[in-house]
């Protein structure tokens, strides 16, 4: 993009770049909110002799710099509110924020609605509050999701313009996925998420769910369709985690036979001499032992598997608290 063709409106105060559509420079009317409400008790704090805390001297050097570093008079500033934006567009430099901001006039001026990477992250954080949620984890959720930016000023993605129908469908996403967190964290000892079941059986989440369905068992509660949107019984695992287990030793069983077999066909080839034969002696015990085992296995699956049939034919077991959380706010 030729950086002549960055033209936006500068605050000629804070020379912070504005999209042409903005009237108020932000950054300012921002300043100003911290001067007049959280200055003057910092201020009379420190000439009686009292200590700040980190954060309250940090916020005093950060106004002080502000004004020093814009030539700015406090006074003289706080005069300006609401700090007037000028109509007239100027050539911005070419940085990762003016590249996002005027991409996002260009599709304004078409008629598009576009979110920015940062809006959507605090859109999320309001709506969804016992989830982390900063521009790393949105990027991944979105890529996770399937859904790519309309464009990216930078590799990271952190200031990039997103379609706003697409954030809205991925809201929907985050939300349905913190509503199952949230019923999970009502009762923690009898709830589990996808992601937990699997990792109690060596699997993924997504290979839990498909093992679920298989076997008939069904999520005490679903917010959606994806692994994450689905809310699992402790016992429902337990019982799920027995199966795959005897599965595990069945499939382990079954390739030990063949292998066998293979072995002892080769052995029983002519001519079959004194080694052949007791080589052919000892494989066909340990036929015989695998047979036993596997025999065992399937009889202990079978008795599992009834189990989880009585399991997935039961009236399902919903506690009204947990079924009730369908949004958060």
């Amino acid at each position: 993009m030729p950086e002549s063709n960055l033209l936006l409106k500068v605050c000629p105060r804070c020379e912070m770049a504005h999209s042409k559509y903005d009237t108020h420079c932000e950054r300012c009317a921002k300043m100003a909110k911290i001067i007049q409400t959280k200055l003057p008790d910092i201020r009379e704090r420190w000439s009686a002799g009292g200590e700040l805390d980190e954060h309250e001297q940090q916020l005093l050097d950060h106004v002080t710099n502000f004004l020093e570093r814009h030539g700015l008079n406090e006074k003289d500033f706080l005069s300006q509110a609401p700090f007037d934006l000028p109509d007239q567009l100027i050539e911005a430099r070419p940085s990762f924020q003016n590249r996002l901001l005027y991409f996002a006039d260009r599709m304004q001026e078409e008629g598009r609605q576009v979110t920015t990477t940062q809006a959507a992250v605090k859109t999320f954080k309001e709506y969804v509050k016992n989830k982390p949620m900063d521009k790393r984890i949105f990027v991944d959720f979105a890529t996770d999701h399937g859904v790519r930016p309309l464009m990216s000023a930078d590799w990271n993605q952190f200031f990039s313009a997103w379609d706003q129908n697409d954030i809205l469908n991925l809201l929907d996403e985050w939300v349905a996925e913190g509503s199952a967190q949230t019923t999970i964290e009502t009762k923690p000892e009898a709830l589990k998420s996808s992601v937990e079941a699997g990792a109690a059986l060596g699997i993924t989440g997504q290979a839990f769910v498909e093992l679920a369905t298989v076997n008939g068992i069904k999520p005490v509660q679903s917010f959606g369709t994806r692994p994450e949107q689905l809310v699992w019984r402790v016992e429902d695992i337990e019982a799920l985690h027995k199966v795959h287990k005897l599965e595990s030793v069945i499939n382990a069983l079954e390739t030990a036979k063949t292998t066998l077999e293979r072995v002892i066909t080769d052995l029983q080839k002519p001519p079959m001499k004194w080694p052949q034969m007791e080589a052919f002696r000892l494989r066909k015990k340990e036929l015989e032992d695998v047979n036993v085992k596997l025999e065992k296995a399937w009889q202990a699956f079978e008795q599992e598997q009834a189990k989880l049939q009585n399991l997935a034919n039961q009236p399902e077991k919903t506690a009204s608290r947990l079924v009730r959380i369908l949004l958060l706010t």
